[in-house]
């Protein structure tokens, strides 16, 4: 069975982080991957079928594959249905996007995986195997991640500890602040 898309919903500065975190870890196990990062600004800015070609021509080895606005020919689907692949989508704001860029999962091999992100709820796919509300990060977790961003993971003086919780609270855990004012 193919994996459906894993849908996750958050608020700004969280997905893109725990997304690119996941494709870091299990990119290896697939025979094809491609993180698109802000797919809502990248298809204003140069369209769906550009970016769906570009994407197509990471997943398929392919140097400027350029399928262009009649579809995506069978021959290309073929070959898509051969590998198993994991692709994220970060920051998708339309429903039709999805669709557009990797076929829902019926054009991809056994086993891949389809993670996207999103801020909005009408984006979320009807046919979404698993839908994951990320929030901030808990108080301990935000002190590790700013720690490991500001001072490498070394041990603190209690004057660093206590200006460090003054930034987490600051950034309201959000992973994206923490990692910027580290």
């Amino acid at each position: 069975r193919h994996g459906g898309p894993r849908d996750r919903l958050g608020m700004g500065g969280v997905g893109k982080t725990t997304a690119s975190a996941l494709f870091n870890i299990l990119c290896s196990e697939f025979e094809g991957c491609c993180f698109v990062p802000n797919v809502r600004e990248q298809s204003e800015k140069n369209g769906i079928i550009q970016l769906r070609d570009k994407l197509l021509s990471i997943l398929l080895e392919e140097k400027d594959l350029n399928i262009g606005a009649n579809g995506v020919p069978s021959h290309v689907l073929r070959r898509l249905g051969r590998k198993k692949i994991l692709v994220v989508l970060d920051d998708v704001n339309n429903p039709d996007h999805v669709q557009s860029l990797v076929g829902g999962h019926e054009w991809l091999g056994q086993g891949s995986r389809i993670f996207i992100t999103t801020r909005d709820k009408h984006v979320i796919c009807k046919e979404a195997d698993d839908i994951y509300e990320v929030g901030a990060l808990e108080h301990h977790e935000a002190l590790q991640l700013l720690n490991l961003h500001a001072f490498n993971g070394r041990s603190l003086q209690m004057s660093q500890h206590n200006l460090m919780t003054k930034v987490v609270d600051y950034a309201q855990g959000l992973p994206l602040a923490l990692k910027v004012l580290g």
